[in-house]
């Protein structure tokens, strides 16, 4: 069979004349005792024997596909990107296809239409899957949604890998399955494993890997990405790099950082070949529309770093890469302690964003008394030892800050020139009114260093009009703390 070899279910059709070695015998001096430390007839000891064949004796067969070179049939797949960047768009239009017996771009029609089974965790069907089906023009009639399940004794579970048995009995009454979609793909695996074991990740993907040989439906599961970027994009998907080893073509959906093109493309595929990135459009609410093929969209592209914009944003990163480093060459940093000291240092949300990235922080997160927090670490440093102080508690952030280009006018969220709160930088020889709104203090004496002058910064907190529920004014007071 084409492929990995199933140990756990050898077809003797796929094999020719292959029988297991005989066993050696007992009374031959030259065989191996079991005490003796080698290795027993059967290679790991009693009952287990091993089935070998003869290259020649094994029956090639060609890759059957459900989308060509993308996706297989009678395997498990991957389709993973952030989030909205539209993966279940991608599968609902996958699914819209196989029911109606049209083919995909770059790809062959289906031999006819055929049914699909969906298995979602994160989106209703009621208000999201159905309405994205008719509105790529799916037959509703072949697709059908797992909207629960029960356990022996009539209480309501969650439909996870323990209820795959069933799963597999209702594929086989409808009969023409062709596609099970899972999303996400972790949840349905259970709590019962640690997503970021390998060991655990394998065993867990097992028994959906033997459903989808044993059935030939072509099972896609749908993987979130990491916060943290690397290098190679296939260790980009949440989690275990198994779940990426594990199966044999995996898709990524994302967009150009520097041009927005929006577009599928290939992650990885050990069965198939190598085929262009498809363009493809969200323009709500006619839902997916596909592009062009395009060899220029990859994975790398996709999940690349921005390129600064002008000379002005390539040192200001150069300079959070660096704090960065210094920050993180003692050990990891609770994300929240981070990022206040980059606020501290001068450092804007977006620029430590792109510094991580560049760096290749790695994001992590542990359990603490005051719940789950994030922490993030060098990717040379371990990924199971937190910082040994206690987390920051969270912080109220209070109003929303905005932050308008060096010398910029700001406008609030109504516009008409107000602004939400942060440093005010007034110039000198300028007409009244806020010429920039910065995050932190530092930030604003640098943009008043760029444009010149003798700058006055104060603090201050503007609030749009904001009206309460009995109709009466709640805006907060402004408040002003000064001159810096």
């Amino acid at each position: 069979m084409a492929g990995e070899p199933d140990f756990a279910d050898v077809d003797p059709d796929d094999i020719r004349g292959a029988q297991p070695e005989p066993a050696a015998d007992a009374d031959d001096p030259a065989a191996p005792s079991p005490d003796s430390g080698g290795p027993t007839p059967n290679g790991r000891g009693a009952g287990v024997s091993v089935v070998i064949a003869r290259a020649i004796d094994v029956v090639a067969r060609a890759v059957p596909w459900l989308w060509a070179h993308r996706i297989p049939r009678g395997r498990l797949s991957l389709i993973a990107g952030h989030a909205g960047m539209g993966k279940g768009w991608v599968a609902m239009a996958v699914t819209a296809a196989m029911t109606l017996g049209v083919a995909l771009p770059d790809g062959e029609a289906p031999d006819g239409p055929r049914s699909v089974m969906w298995l979602e965790y994160e989106d209703d069907p009621h208000d999201t899957l159905r309405p994205r089906a008719e509105l790529l023009g799916a037959d509703l009639t072949r697709v059908h949604f797992v909207m629960g399940a029960r356990d022996a004794e009539g209480r309501p579970v969650v439909p996870d890998a323990k209820a795959l048995a069933d799963l597999e009995r209702q594929c086989a009454e409808i009969g023409d399955v062709a596609l099970l979609v899972i999303s996400p793909l972790n949840v349905f695996l259970g709590d019962a494993h640690d997503m970021y074991r390998d060991n655990e990740t394998r065993a867990a993907l097992q028994p959906l890997q033997d459903f989808a040989a044993r059935s030939g439906i072509a099972v896609v599961g749908l993987a979130h990405l990491r916060k943290s970027e690397t290098d190679d994009p296939v260790l980009r998907v949440l989690g275990s790099v198994a779940y990426t080893a594990a199966v044999r073509a995996a898709l990524l959906v994302g967009r150009d950082p520097d041009t927005e093109r929006r577009a599928v493309v290939q992650l990885k595929n050990n069965l198939g070949a190598e085929r262009p990135g498809i363009e493809l459009f969200l323009p709500f609410p006619d839902g997916l529309q596909w592009g062009q093929l395009d060899p220029e969209l990859t994975a790398d592209r996709l999940l690349a770093r921005p390129a600064p914009r002008d000379a002005a944003e390539a040192g200001e990163r150069a300079r959070a890469v660096a704090w960065l480093t210094a920050q993180l060459a003692d050990g990891p940093r609770w994300s929240r302690e981070l990022d206040a000291a980059a606020d501290v240092a001068g450092h804007t949300a977006a620029t430590l964003r792109r510094a991580r990235a560049e760096v290749g922080v790695v994001a992590e997160h542990a359990t603490t008394p005051m719940g789950l927090a994030w922490w993030v670490r060098q990717p040379d440093q371990p990924a199971d030892q937190p910082p040994p102080t206690p987390p920051p508690p969270p912080t109220d952030a209070g109003p929303r800050r905005r932050r308008t280009a060096r010398g910029g006018a700001a406008e609030g969220p109504q516009g008409g020139g107000a602004h939400a709160g942060g440093v005010v930088l007034t110039l000198p020889g300028l007409p009244a009114g806020p010429d920039l709104i910065s995050e932190s203090p530092s930030d604003a004496l640098r943009g008043g260093a760029a444009v010149g002058g003798d700058a006055r910064v104060r603090v201050s907190e503007h609030h749009p009009p904001a009206v309460g529920l009995d109709g009466r004014d709640s805006t907060p007071p402004d408040r002003d703390e000064g001159t810096l």
